[in-house]
């Protein structure tokens, strides 16, 4: 005979796998849509502005509740709650701070924004033919060096100049200049397309930059749906939703970089399953560790949530929804507001 513990254990985790499937599915279903369909950049920052909404909202009307009813007001309690929301903050600064560019993701969006900075990551986007009538004197680029050179002899100049660039592109990037040559070459470049490139290759010039922040913050992000339906099922749902607009953005925008970077199909299309697993598996381990709902724990965890996607809206959402001004118009600020409203009449109709 089941106990009544054992009994919430599995309802907790049935439910949190069926309301992750909604943001799992998303990610899926956009990222494959991103194979065939690349939006421009007004439509994404309308929908980044949205999703900025939904997620502030979501912590106001569904997180914070939830942590004011666990909150005793004990001395461990304020300490939890303080412990929590400075951990996400500074960690995600943290992570901030040491990636603060992402080329991959301006890269390849075909509009020519002139206000783009990085000249590293407008060049991306040419040809090698381009790169070298390119005029080195008027571009001023550190990485053009050698406008009557071959790819190769354009690229060995380019690892020299990176070493010395102060671009914040350069100056956060893991691999060495080497790497970021040999990636452009392999991949973008069409006569290395005739040759067989292994997986390993492949695997050795993906966006690690780009694809690894993407997986943690799919990875919390199903954490908190199973801790916030283990404190609230309905609050679940609608977190689910909000996830939701947010695990699309990262869905097409994922898939349709790797495509236009050259890659074959079935890397996107991995890399989009792997991100829906990993909801998945945040999910399963939020409701498993806090069943009960309650506690110390309990409490500090929810306070990170609260800390995270408040730092996920001001320092990550609104800033890229906001980072080419020629796309920004009243239209695209507004869906801020109109998805803020959005969760607060969910939350009022599941009552």
């Amino acid at each position: 005979m089941e106990t009544p513990t054992n009994s919430s254990f599995i309802s907790n985790l049935i439910g949190t796998v069926e309301y992750s499937t909604i943001p799992a599915g998303t990610v899926l279903l956009f990222g494959l849509l991103g194979l065939l369909w690349r939006p421009n950049a007004q439509l994404v920052s309308a929908i980044q502005h949205l999703s900025a909404g939904v997620v502030t909202s979501v912590v106001a009307v569904e997180l914070v509740p939830i942590l004011l009813k666990s909150f005793e007001k004990t001395l461990l309690d304020y300490i939890a709650v303080v412990v929590g929301f400075s951990v996400a903050v500074v960690c995600l600064s943290i992570l901030s701070y040491f990636l603060p560019c992402q080329c991959d993701d301006d890269c390849g969006d075909g509009q020519g924004d002139s206000q783009d900075k990085s000249e590293c990551c407008k060049e991306e986007k040419e040809s090698c033919e381009k790169k070298k009538k390119q005029s080195c004197e008027q571009k001023k680029s550190p990485c053009c060096k050698a406008e009557k050179k071959s790819c190769e002899e354009s690229c060995k100049d380019e690892k020299e100049s990176c070493k010395k660039s102060e671009s914040p592109c350069h100056k956060v990037e893991k691999k060495s200049c080497n790497q970021q040559c040999e990636a452009t070459l392999l991949v973008n470049d069409p006569s290395s397309k005739k040759k067989r490139i292994s997986t390993a290759e492949y695997l050795k010039v993906l966006p690690w930059l780009m694809l690894a922040p993407v997986a943690v913050d799919t990875f919390l992000d199903g954490i908190l749906l199973g801790l916030t339906y283990v404190g609230r099922p309905q609050a679940g749902l609608v977190i689910a939703v909000g996830f939701a607009f947010e695990t699309a953005i990262l869905g097409i925008m994922t898939s349709s970089t790797l495509q236009l970077k050259g890659f074959p199909l079935i890397y996107p299309v991995i890399i989009i399953i792997l991100f829906a697993i990993l909801f998945f598996v945040g999910g399963i381990i939020g409701a498993t560790i806090f069943s009960q709902g309650q506690g110390t724990l309990f409490l500090a965890f929810i306070s990170f949530g609260v800390g995270a996607l408040l730092f996920l809206v001001t320092d990550d959402l609104l800033i890229e929804a906001r980072e080419k001004k020629s796309v920004v118009t009243w239209y695209t600020k507004f869906q801020f507001f109109v998805g803020f409203l959005a969760v607060l009449l969910v939350h009022e109709a599941l009552e």
